[in-house]
């Protein structure tokens, strides 16, 4: 019968999905996970440690793509922007020349509200730019693209974009914004999980090496060995289930976060 390979006393009961290795009892329960594309499934401690630094990329190019929407958002406002202000600077004189008080207010008023609404409109257009972009790659979709454009009037496209497009460019902007915070948070307590998990595996290989009759209290003192591992002090303070059911709550949680960080980016979910 072969062994597990990380706790070569121990008899092997399946193998790891990913790895092949050959995993015991406790590894089989400790680091299987009950969501995403292996639930269910025996994993080792390497792959299923894997998993967060898989989350971290996804992370990593989630706050990529936002990074790319708010810059588009801000070019596109800025570019509208400035044609507007060039367009006020040059035909000032003649617009101003001859308006009294009143009128002069009024139009510098009107001027704002003209600036507002080309900022919404560049802001819209440079939100929407990105899926209009990656569409029209395909020579048929452009195609499509270009005769939707002549068919629908021009103006209504300008009113659509601003009424119906800038407050989905806000919206998309806060939500972004709150997703980015938590994928960050999910980072930060799925590398808590990870610094568990390991301290769980250090833990068992002095297990393996010295057997089950060590002073677990004299390792953990100060200058033992097991000093700095938080798992060894948990199975001292609340005993060895507490201990193995805290982490198999992070462990599972590593998979969820996981499914979660997917989630954010829709189009992504709907291809798994």
């Amino acid at each position: 019968m072969d062994k597990c390979y990380h706790h070569p006393s121990k008899d092997a009961v399946a193998q790891c999905k990913l790895c092949k290795k050959a995993i015991c009892k406790d590894c089989r329960e400790m680091y299987g996970v009950t969501s995403g594309e292996y639930a269910d499934e025996a994993l080792c401690y390497d792959c299923t440690s894997g998993f967060v630094a898989q989350n971290v990329q996804e992370v990593d190019a989630f706050k990529k793509k936002v990074k790319g929407e708010r810059i588009r958002m801000i070019v596109g406002a800025s570019i509208s922007v400035a044609i507007m202000l060039v367009l006020i600077v040059v035909t000032a004189e003649d617009v101003f020349h001859g308006a009294d008080i009143g009128q002069t207010i009024g139009m510098i008023f009107g001027f704002i509200i003209a600036l507002i609404f080309i900022a919404g409109l560049g802001a819209s257009f440079g939100t929407i730019f990105g899926p209009i972009y990656r569409f029209t790659k395909d020579s048929e979709n452009a195609q499509i693209f270009l005769s939707v454009l002549m068919i629908i009037a021009f103006v209504p496209i300008i009113v659509g974009l601003f009424v119906i497009g800038l407050p989905i460019s806000l919206y998309r902007f806060f939500k972004r914004k709150k997703q980015i915070r938590q994928a960050e948070d999910i980072i930060a307590n799925d590398t808590l999980a990870l610094e568990q998990m390991k301290n769980y595996f250090e833990y068992t290989q002095f297990i393996e090496k010295l057997g089950s009759n060590i002073n677990l209290s004299k390792l953990t003192d100060q200058g033992g060995e097991l000093f700095n591992n938080t798992y060894a002090k948990t199975v001292i303070g609340k005993g060895e289930k507490e201990a193995k059911d805290e982490l198999r709550q992070n462990v599972i949680q590593i998979a969820e976060d996981g499914e979660i960080i997917s989630g954010f980016d829709k189009k992504k979910e709907k291809k798994k």
